[in-house]
């Protein structure tokens, strides 16, 4: 509700007239229940995941990704008159029928039905507090940790719109091109991520030291596979990107530095997932903060607001940030006990068996105590 009231006020903040920021509002009072419908999508597709459904799950998605870019496509090329509003209808609509679709399917194959009970069958909070408890204290810091990312990248669109027009909108295509890459390395931080947990859990440390090492090489691995293309493609990324020419020079002035961000891009978000896995998500997010907030931000400021520098300055400075962030992430794998943080989740996981085991048994006691008032 709050993107909606102030979407105007923060496009005309940008340097935009008043037609840009009314069809910004427009587009964003629909697709605003777009990114709702892919909050619960997201939620939906990670319980595939730890049920073993990755390929379904990722199959799913490029379906739905494929079949709503092209329907934009094609309102594009068929109507002249096209707005981004109606782009942002077809958005929703096909995020309403691939969640449905999704459920029904996963249902019907009975990969979820063991879970319908927590999920459907109760809505209090006093069934199982501990689990609760748990959920929230693991999602806090990924949250934060979200929105600390997210919130930098904002700040520094600020930065860019004092540069200039130009620089705006080539920061905003560079960020598009950046979270593309973030996209297709998190797939291997997930992967990573599962199996250091699994290992930990199991009481496998050498196994989980193992894993987490390779997932780090694999990833910079991907990362600099990427890189390597995007030098090759050079210009002619540039022109698919955009086409106006002015946009065009910006975007290939800046893909070495993006390049070489991509690579310590990958380090980073690799390593963050793999000392997440470790239960360490509030050290992972303090680490991202610090390097984040205290050495991009300010860099960014001083390259921009001191120095006057143009968009090469900011992304040297994010490259900084990265570069800081993986380094520091890496050393603490290196440095992990091992040992001792698989003790530790193996005793944290038992105890937290033992008192759902507890509850269960407190539950059904009272059913059977209250069966027993029933009958008498």
């Amino acid at each position: 509700i709050l993107w909606i009231i102030f979407t105007d006020d923060v496009i005309l903040l940008f340097g935009f007239d008043e037609n840009v920021a009314s069809i910004g509002r427009d587009y964003v009072t629909v697709t605003i229940f777009a990114d709702w419908i892919r909050g619960l999508d997201e939620a939906y597709h990670g319980l595939l995941d730890v049920v073993e459904r990755e390929v379904w799950s990722m199959s799913i998605g490029i379906a739905h990704d494929v079949i709503a870019n092209v329907f934009i496509l094609v309102l594009f090329l068929l109507k002249e008159d096209a707005t981004l509003q109606e782009a942002g209808y077809i958005q929703v609509g096909c995020g309403v029928v691939f969640i449905i679709f999704n459920c029904w399917y996963t249902v019907r194959k009975g990969w979820v039905n063991r879970f319908l009970g927590g999920m459907l069958g109760s809505f209090t909070w006093t069934d199982n507090r501990k689990a609760y408890w748990t959920v929230f204290k693991t999602a806090l810091p990924l949250s934060l940790g979200q929105l600390l990312a997210y919130g930098e990248w904002e700040i520094l669109t600020i930065f860019a719109a004092f540069l200039g027009k130009a620089e705006l909108a080539t920061w905003g295509i560079l960020g598009e091109l950046w979270e593309t890459f973030e996209e297709l390395t998190e797939g291997i931080a997930d992967a990573g991520e599962v199996r250091c947990s699994y290992h930990l859990g199991a009481g496998d440390p050498g196994l989980a030291r193992i894993s987490s090492y390779k997932s780090v090489l694999l990833g910079m691995t991907m990362g600099s596979i990427l890189t390597s293309i995007v030098f090759i493609l050079g210009e002619d990324l540039a022109v698919w990107l955009t086409p106006d020419p002015t946009l065009q020079h910006m975007i290939a002035d800046l893909l070495p530095l993006v390049g070489l961000g991509n690579v310590v891009l990958t380090a980073g978000t690799v390593s963050w997932a793999l000392v997440g896995a470790q239960a360490r998500y509030r050290l992972a997010t303090f680490v991202a903060f610090i390097c984040s907030w205290c050495v991009t931000t300010p860099l960014a400021a001083i390259s921009t607001y001191v120095l006057n520098w143009n968009l090469e300055g900011m992304v040297a400075a994010v490259v900084v940030g990265y570069s800081l962030t993986g380094t520091a992430l890496i050393y603490i794998l290196l440095r992990s006990d091992w040992d001792r943080l698989a003790t530790h989740i193996v005793t944290v996981n038992q105890r937290e068996d033992e008192e759902l085991e507890r509850e269960r048994m407190q539950m059904l006691g009272d059913d059977l105590s209250s069966d027993g008032e029933s009958v008498r």
